[in-house]
């Protein structure tokens, strides 16, 4: 009788009154789906409900990888042609993009633990307005770059779908990220293949470094991280259209982020960006070169030009007329206020 006043759903009262739904379900299911059975039930329950909301590839391939990481933890290889029939069993808007969805998390999830979807999903979640949205097609063409095992820089590919999630917005089109255009994720197996590489370095010492950190709010972590992803992925993306890349741009960026996120959660770990110094040492060179250095002069020449576009001197009536005061030497206060004027 307790447990019946906090039955707000009254779905406890119709189960003691009218007895709990079972689905039968012939034996030689378990032999094809094995321990994937009770997913396929629940996804096919689920089916209306996906319908009338329409699960987002983000979301698609966190539910992927959740499947293959139990078929690990199991001790089965992952089969994903099984887990892909389980994801459309749900009516999925767009089932085309299901095997893309597979093809991904194999290559870019992360493997059993699949840090690197979930680091992207909590990011969409916590970052992205909920009506954005990025095409299968792009994930695709990550999957389809002909690199090596070790050239696939799964952090760099996390950060570059964060740079496209947080595009501006006139380069979202009807809630569809446009930012990141597929002869740029093309390029990473050709000129871009080197910046790729080094950056992928770089941003896997950067969160080594962050994990470190007690943020006053753990989402903080996130969102400071997915800046520094998309950070990076831009200038990899748009430096070689400047100037050859260099990988110290993107230390000089990641080296300032870890010093702001060093006061912010108010702590002295090591910054791996740092140039041979410590954050103390650089800041206090930079605090004697500012006390050495003459002040500059605060003193304004205005120009003006004739018709020809030739420059000619500036009539004092001019200038007073627009309101300026000519030949004042003004003086101030510590308080910052005006002491005198002559």
């Amino acid at each position: 009788m307790k447990l019946l006043k906090h039955d707000k759903t009254g779905k406890l009262k119709e189960a003691l009154e009218k007895g709990i739904k079972w689905t039968i379900i012939d034996s030689r299911a378990e032999d094809m789906y094995g321990n994937a059975l009770p997913n396929l039930v629940q996804r096919a329950r689920q089916a209306v409900g996906q319908v009338q909301n329409e699960e987002s590839l983000i979301e698609m391939c966190l539910e992927v990888q959740g499947m293959a990481a139990q078929m690990q933890r199991e001790g089965q290889v992952p089969d994903f042609d099984v887990i892909a029939e389980i994801v459309g069993e749900s009516q999925v808007k767009h089932p085309e993009d299901i095997p893309i969805a597979c093809a991904f998390v194999q290559k870019f999830g992360g493997g059993m633990e699949g840090q690197y979807i979930a680091d992207l999903a909590k990011f969409v979640a916590l970052c992205v307005p909920a009506n954005r949205k990025i095409e299968a097609s792009k994930l695709d063409a990550f999957v389809k770059l002909k690199l090596e095992a070790t050239e696939l820089c799964p952090e760099f590919v996390i950060a570059s779908l964060k740079m496209d999630f947080d595009c501006p917005q006139d380069k979202c089109q009807n809630g569809v990220c446009k930012f990141l255009l597929e002869s740029k994720i093309g390029s990473l197996e050709r000129y871009l293949k080197a910046a790729m590489i080094e950056a992928n370095a770089h941003l896997r010492t950067f969160k080594k470094s962050i994990s470190k950190l007690k943020f006053p709010d753990p989402d903080d972590a996130i969102v400071h991280s997915g800046i520094a992803d998309a950070v990076v992925a831009r200038i990899v993306y748009t430096l070689p259209l400047i100037k050859k890349f260099e990988g110290k741009t993107v230390c000089a960026a990641l080296r300032l982020i870890i010093r702001e996120l060093k006061i912010l959660c108010k702590s002295n770990i090591d910054n791996p960006f740092d140039e041979g110094e410590s954050d103390e040492e650089g800041e206090q060179e930079e605090g004697d070169k500012k006390a050495t250095e003459k002040p500059p002069s605060s003193t304004r020449r205005l120009i003006e030009y004739n018709a020809a576009g030739q420059a000619v001197g500036t009539e004092r009536s001019t200038l007073e007329s627009q309101g300026f005061v000519v030949n004042a030497n003004v003086e101030r206060i510590t308080g910052g206020h005006k002491k005198k004027i002559e």
